[in-house]
């Protein structure tokens, strides 16, 4: 789970503006394109943005994803 307040500017756009009008145990499913300005920032500077993966894995694959340009598909999809 990832706890987070709706004013807190540390956590990436999509999810605060997702949680607007949501219920307390809602559920829902946040896509966020690649090149959104709701999105993870440019190069090395996602790690200043939450949520971050909770293992090294995570943290290598989403390192990977954000840092090459180009290479593949940036969509983001959370659950």
């Amino acid at each position: 789970f990832f706890r987070f307040t709706p004013n807190d500017e540390n956590v990436i756009g999509a999810f605060r503006e997702a949680i607007v009008g949501m219920k307390v145990g809602s559920i829902r499913r946040i896509i966020v394109p690649p090149n959104n300005a709701l999105g993870y920032p440019d190069g090395k500077k996602w790690r200043t943005k939450k949520p971050q993966p909770a293992n090294f894995s995570g943290d290598r694959a989403l390192g990977f994803v954000l840092e090459n340009q180009g290479m593949i598909d940036k969509t983001l999809l959370f659950d």
